[in-house]
């Protein structure tokens, strides 16, 4: 049951939310327990006793932003996010915290502009969007996206190697992902593990019109493989579940003109050789961030704010059948002074 609350906090840090926010009443777990008992996924998760706390309490800064998470074990988390005076500020900051104990210790810079600049020999503007994972080594590696110049249509991706303290041990590497000077890529939501211990990222090209796709990328910090995913309008920042290194889906993020305007799904089963065409799944989303995480072999959790009036409202959806249909199990109201 430990093993799922964690991952039950990760996915909620992962959709974007610098809170953890689950099970606010008991009567909330006793609807959600005599509606899912024949899940034992949702089972475990309605019998869990996490409550709501906040990840950002110690930090000086005034604005955070795209939280990310991994799992330490032993019951520890360690959260990661860009923060500053305003998102583009020459202040920001990566910013860590460890969950341990049942509660979130203080907070500390992980990286800052000077390290990148330093790392990569070049100007960085812009900082942001942290994204934490385990390559198939188990060494952990930070992603971070990274402006020389422009705002993020000119951005490239990082990748830091740190340690469980959340500091870097080596020097940051530029992934090399576009012919177009290396720029206009971002990546954003959690990687995947591939059977050969890559990691697969997914990530978006922001140039004349965003294009989802997804970066395999080797232990050493060397992008091997680019998938490109051809999509019609604003869908972009994807959120991928792998299922084998064939089999994977995309949950897109529905940008500003996009109609209706929910989350949309799209698969591929030869390695992206061919993808179905991004369809609507029936869950509103006010254009911000997703993420979703597979935890059997045929069911899946989605985290989302959802609606059209902001980002107030974080819920999660479970489907018990590898995303075909969606149904809510937790309402979490979120109130913000500010979205994120």
């Amino acid at each position: 049951m430990l093993k799922l609350a964690q991952n039950f906090l990760l996915i909620l840090l992962a959709a974007g939310a610098v809170w953890l926010a689950v099970d606010r009443a008991k009567k909330d777990r006793d609807q959600m327990r005599s509606k899912w008992v024949p899940s034992p996924v949702l089972r475990k998760l309605a019998d869990s006793e996490l409550t709501r706390a906040t990840v950002s309490g110690g930090s000086s800064v005034p604005e955070v932003h795209a939280a990310s998470a991994v799992d330490l074990g032993g019951g520890r988390i360690r959260a990661f996010w860009f923060g500053g005076s305003d998102e583009g500020a020459a202040d920001v900051s990566i910013w860590t915290s460890l969950y341990s104990d049942e509660k979130w210790g203080q907070t500390e810079i992980s990286l800052d502009r000077d390290f990148l600049e330093r790392s990569l020999d070049r100007q960085v503007r812009k900082l942001g969007n942290p994204v934490v994972s385990r390559d198939g080594q188990g060494n952990l590696r930070l992603f971070v996206v990274s402006a020389t110049v422009g705002g993020w249509s000119g951005a490239t991706v990082n990748v830091v190697p740190i340690d469980e303290k959340g500091r870097p041990t080596d020097l940051a590497q530029r992934l090399v992902t576009s012919p177009f000077f290396n720029t206009a890529t971002l990546a954003r939501c959690r990687p995947g593990i591939l059977e050969n211990g890559d990691i697969m990222v997914p990530a978006y090209h922001e140039m004349v019109k965003k294009v989802p796709m997804l970066l395999q990328v080797t232990p050493k910090g060397t992008v091997v493989d680019r998938i490109m995913v051809p999509v019609s309008g604003d869908k972009f920042q994807p959120s991928a579940v792998i299922t084998s290194g064939n089999e994977m889906t995309l949950l897109l993020r529905p940008g500003s003109a996009v109609r209706p305007k929910e989350i949309y799904q799209t698969r591929t089963g030869n390695r992206g050789d061919l993808w179905s065409k991004p369809a609507p799944i029936g869950i509103e989303n006010p254009n911000s961030g997703i993420s979703s995480l597979r935890v059997s072999k045929t069911e899946w959790l989605l985290a989302t704010n959802v609606g059209m009036k902001g980002r107030q409202d974080l819920d999660l959806f479970y489907s018990d059948d590898v995303g075909q249909s969606w149904s809510k199990v937790f309402d979490l109201e979120m109130p913000v002074t500010k979205p994120s």
